[in-house]
């Protein structure tokens, strides 16, 4: 077997189990990214901005002082939203964490969560 060979079978090999943990609902954060890098390079689709739960959840932390245990699900549902729907002309990921920010608030409304006004002191790892 060629060099070439090899990694290409080894290459078909790693997509195969991404599908599969993919389709049993069993992908780590980390398979997920190997998912997308190769999404990207099948559709040559290669953004340049990003903003993440993590920016979003680091950004809600100056407005409330809840834990992010508390704000979490609220920031994933913002940021799904925010992604859906975003069209970027400028600074997106600042202005899509801002967005997300104010979504929060409304989904922590919606379940009678009190966000508390005030940063978050900072959580033991």
């Amino acid at each position: 077997m060629s060099r070439d060979a090899y990694w290409e079978c080894r290459e078909a090999i790693e997509r195969a189990r991404l599908g599969y943990l993919f389709a049993n609902g069993q992908l780590t954060d980390i398979d997920a990214g190997a998912v997308i890098r190769e999404c990207r390079e099948m559709t040559g689709y290669y953004p340049l901005e990003a903003f993440s739960l993590d920016g979003v959840l680091d950004a809600a932390g100056c407005y409330w002082s809840n834990t992010v245990a508390e704000i979490e699900p609220y920031a994933r549902r913002a940021c799904e939203r925010v992604y859906d729907k975003w069209c970027s002309t400028g600074d997106a990921a600042a202005a899509a964490e801002d967005w997300a920010i104010d979504l929060i608030s409304e989904y922590a409304a919606e379940d009678g969560l009190v966000l508390v006004e005030g940063e978050r002191e900072l959580e033991a790892a």
